[in-house]
């Protein structure tokens, strides 16, 4: 991930340049672009919101809005995080995830990592990021993966996930009502 500026709207944003191998080829370049398509057509406060996608010389890129702050990883390794406010953004974090899920999207390595908290005074909003292995239920993108192939980071993963996780699951995973 990048930080760059898009000079034609004079605003910062975040770009991603996957370096793919050889082996993964066109493949990997399709599913890239499809990711790509299904986190574009998300919309909440609590998701990055994806901007372009596309090619310059052969090599393909993603820009999306540049979320300033730290990410959920660092800020717990940095500063801890009192048990009620862990609550409250798991909660925001869930109805975020049940907005994706509605539309189809599974994020597919939804960690620390991959949420920024956003500092806007005194309140600190997550962010999510990097819908970099998102794909659609239901729809052909899904066959851009291999069937057994697993897609996200194994610490984060359902124990149960076998390389194949659908909308009814993940639903399942977001269904609790917070109070």
């Amino acid at each position: 991930m990048y930080l760059a500026e898009d000079s034609e709207l004079g605003r910062l944003v975040a770009l991603k340049v996957p370096f793919f191998t050889a082996e993964e080829g066109e493949e990997a370049r399709s599913r890239f672009r499809e990711e790509a398509r299904a986190a574009a057509t998300l919309d909440h406060p609590y998701l990055c919101p994806v901007y372009d996608v596309g090619q310059v010389d052969g090599r393909p890129y993603l820009t999306m809005a540049y979320v300033e702050g730290k990410s959920l990883a660092d800020t717990i390794r940095a500063e801890g995080m009192p048990s009620r406010q862990v609550a409250a953004l798991v909660g925001k974090l869930a109805l975020t995830m049940q907005e994706a899920h509605n539309k189809g999207i599974i994020h597919r390595d939804l960690k620390p990592a991959n949420v920024m908290i956003k500092t806007t005074g005194a309140r600190r909003e997550p962010v999510i990021v990097d819908f970099g292995l998102a794909r659609r239920d239901g729809n052909d993108d899904a066959r851009l993966t291999k069937t057994g192939q697993v897609m996200g980071t194994i610490h984060y993963m359902a124990p149960n996930r076998s390389g194949a996780i659908g909308i009814r699951s993940a639903r399942r995973a977001t269904s609790m009502r917070w109070v």
